[in-house]
């Protein structure tokens, strides 16, 4: 039985390849997927945004890599011959959101608390730089680590479930003898 697994992408990858969810834990991990991107939206725009030139470029780096990202998590799952993809993208989207955010998290406060004994922004000509080229960088490395990650386990859980490919009802079973 496939169940909720809200920070155990293993266990879950583990799970997914054994079965399909029932539609109710299908309907959490949509529900979890849509939540999380709404949480994560407004989290971002309730810090604020300096947009400029920078932040534009950060924007399209970030959209070329989820479109790589999808596009090679497809391809693990194997593409057109592949089973369930949405299914299991959406599925195993929610742990590996949860902990990534949980990690970048965790680094944003020590980034915060240690950049003044790090290096004193006051000695850039421009003292907010430093911290905008870390912004630059930190979002599309976070985006890059959870496609990564949904590559990873997508491709374990499709090369777990290739034996049963072809048996998807009783006659295709029948059939096969």
């Amino acid at each position: 039985m496939v169940n909720f697994h809200a920070f155990r992408t293993g266990k879950l990858a583990s799970e997914l390849s054994q079965e399909a969810p029932t539609p109710r834990v299908q309907f959490y991990y949509m529900l979890g997927s849509q939540l999380l991107i709404s949480f994560l939206l407004y989290y971002s725009l309730f810090w604020g945004a300096f947009v400029d030139w920078l932040f534009l470029l950060e924007a399209l780096v970030v959209l070329l890599i989820t479109f790589i990202g999808v596009y090679e998590a497809y391809r693990a799952n194997g593409a057109d011959d592949g089973d369930s993809f949405i299914l299991r993208a959406t599925c195993l989207f929610v742990p590996i959101t949860i902990n990534t955010a949980i990690a970048s998290q965790i680094l944003s406060w020590l980034y915060m608390h240690a950049a003044p004994i790090i290096a004193d922004p006051s000695v850039f000509s421009y003292p907010s730089r430093p911290l905008q080229l870390i912004e630059f960088v930190w979002v599309p490395i976070f985006t890059g680590v959870m496609f990564w990650r949904l590559h990873v386990h997508i491709r374990r859980v499709s090369a777990s479930s290739l034996p049963h490919k072809g048996f998807n009802t009783d006659a295709d079973k029948a059939r096969a003898g």
